[in-house]
């Protein structure tokens, strides 16, 4: 048979044997993690052991599996040795361990790499703990895990920046512990100053290592994977010189745009968005709310797909079947769960849906789905928490579906959540960001009121202090409220100035806005611009790649230097 034939004629007839197997292959890890304790660190040398010889898709675009390391499909890469060399002097040096930091643009073969190290240094003896969005291990529990006798000597963990600020001061407990284990984390290049800047302001050794571009020898050895595998499309049957030349000209030297466009003949963005568009409608849908949640780090298991769509029929179980069997989806955290084939799609589709102004009912689909699935949980690190956090994030849904949107997903979730103070500190901030600052008023007294001990409940109240008084700046009071917000960022920024750099921020921003409307003496306004100019560049030295606070920075030093030109011996 052809692969078409195969598929319509055998594997369309294999959907409820395949359902049956994931349930089953759920209900054994769940067995499986009961007994080793339900958040312990995954060992590599279990992880990986496995079918090693497993068929993936890895060359059409799916995220790396372990088995494509064992197969070849994986290529091994110049800046692989680089990595293990890194290691391998790390590991040998006396005293505390240097934290690494891997960095890579999106699809750059980060997790490949760090995948590879870990089978490396498993098969050179060592345990190995693996974590990845995958790994349902909150923070917590890695510290908690790490802490234990027989700890993995290497903890590894990828996509190490969806952890948030929290990652880097994990980090830094784990590496100083009295066994010294090696910590080497994953991110984004994007994301890595999140990570960078805390771990150097608490003094942390830190050594990043770049994931480059293809070499030229990773480009022949690619091509030769790709041929061995029948997976060079277009490039097929091409002189090797101009195979090559389309690896480095045409698709960049980047490693997934490489794999996707040789195997596909289309450009990279083109074919997924395309793939999309050729889907019946309730096959986007579905796809389209596992692209999101995929973007955002996460699965949605079947249960969550039914409830996100609304529809409990076998429609949509059939709808799902039909995208697992055409591969636009694939089975995820040991088949409990679907997501896209790689995180990078997921952001092309979703970029597309944000551009299309159609992420607006998705969005507010998952963000219902995953509200109602935290009754009654009270952990805030389990994983419909976790889940849920992102998507009310009110700087998240301004930036994808716009305020109107917004607002149509908080009220849709008000009663599951109105008791919830982060859901009223979203919903104020959302406000008072881009809304009427009395509902801003009305939601954040009422986040203060119930959850007054978190820092960014505090620091979102304290912007609503300085902004009430920059509204009105002459009404009764306005002067106290600006005294009260200033004094509560700066009790802020001592607690966790090195770790955000959002209180700078505000503090920076407020400040200004009330040295211009509110009747300052001269001699007043220059002190407070003083002040916050100083406090400000002190935010900028602890965060060094935020480009936002070097510009306000500048604009407070400007702002000081006009009111010298302005001074006219006032006393």
């Amino acid at each position: 048979m052809t692969m078409e034939e195969f598929t319509v004629e055998v594997l369309s007839r294999l959907g409820e044997a395949a359902e049956d197997g994931r349930r089953t292959l759920a209900a054994v890890r769940a067995i499986e993690g009961r007994a080793r304790g339900a958040h312990e660190i995954p060992l590599v040398s279990e992880l990986a052991a496995g079918d090693p010889l497993a068929a993936t898709n890895y060359l059409l675009g799916e995220e790396p599996l372990w088995a494509d390391l064992h197969t070849g499909r994986a290529i091994a890469r110049e800046a692989d040795e680089r990595l293990r060399q890194t290691v391998q002097a790390i590991l040998s040096a006396r005293g505390p361990k240097v934290i690494v930091l891997v960095t890579g643009t999106a699809g750059s073969g980060k997790s490949t790499s760090l995948m590879r190290l870990a089978l490396a240094e498993t098969a050179a003896g060592r345990s190995v703990g693996w974590v990845d969005k995958d790994s349902d291990v909150p923070p917590r529990e890695v510290r908690r895990s790490m802490e234990r006798r027989g700890h993995p000597e290497i903890l590894i963990i990828d996509d190490a920046d969806g952890y948030g600020p929290e990652v880097a001061s994990l980090a830094r407990e784990i590496a100083s512990g009295p066994e010294e284990p090696l910590i080497i984390l994953g991110t984004r290049s994007t994301r890595a100053e999140r990570i960078v800047d805390p771990l150097r302001q608490m003094g942390v050794p830190i050594q990043e290592e770049a994931m480059p571009h293809l070499t030229d020898a990773d480009i022949g050895g690619l091509i030769d994977v790709l041929d061995r595998e029948n997976r060079l499309g277009r490039l097929k049957g091409l002189p090797r010189r101009d195979q090559e030349r389309a690896f480095r000209e045409q698709f960049g030297r980047q490693l997934l745009v490489a794999m996707l466009q040789a195997t596909s003949g289309r450009p990279f963005e083109e074919r997924i968005v395309n793939e999309m568009a050729e889907l019946r409608p309730d096959e986007r849908e579905v796809y389209g709310l596992i692209s999101i949640a995929t973007a955002l780090r996460h699965f949605l298991t079947m249960d969550e797909v039914l409830l996100a769509v609304g529809d409990a029929s076998n429609a949509t179980l059939n709808t799902v079947e039909s995208l697992a069997r055409r591969l636009l989806i694939v089975p995820r955290a040991g088949g409990a769960g679907f997501g896209t084939r790689h995180r990078v799609i997921a952001e092309v589709i979703f970029n597309q849906m944000t551009a299309d102004g159609i992420a607006g009912t998705p969005v507010g689909r998952l963000t219902f789905m995953a509200a109602s699935k935290v009754q009654g949980i009270v952990s805030r690190t389990a994983r419909p928490w976790r889940m849920l956090r992102p998507l009310l994030n009110h700087d998240f849904l301004l930036r994808t579906i716009g305020p109107e949107n917004a607002r149509d997903v908080y009220t849709g979730v008000e009663a599951l959540l109105h008791w919830d103070y982060h859901y009223l500190l979203q919903r104020g901030s959302l406000e008072l960001e881009a809304g009427d600052i009395r509902l801003a008023e009305n939601y954040l007294n009422q986040a203060y009121s119930l959850g007054s001990d978190d820092p960014l409940v505090r620091t979102e109240f304290a912007y609503l202090l300085l902004r009430l008084a920059v509204e009105a700046p002459t009404a009764p009071g306005a002067a106290s409220r600006v005294q009260n917000g200033l004094a509560m960022l700066e009790e802020i920024i001592k607690l966790r100035g090195r770790l955000d750099r959002y209180p700078y921020h505000v503090l920076g921003s407020q400040g200004l806005a009330w040295s211009r409307r509110a009747a300052l003496g001269l001699r007043e306004r220059q002190s407070l611009l003083k002040t916050l100019s100083q406090r400000v560049g002190e935010g900028v030295n602890n965060h060094a790649g935020s480009e936002e606070l070097k510009r306000l920075h500048e604009d407070l030093k400007k702002e000081l230097m006009m009111t010298a030109v302005d001074y006219r011996g006032e006393d």
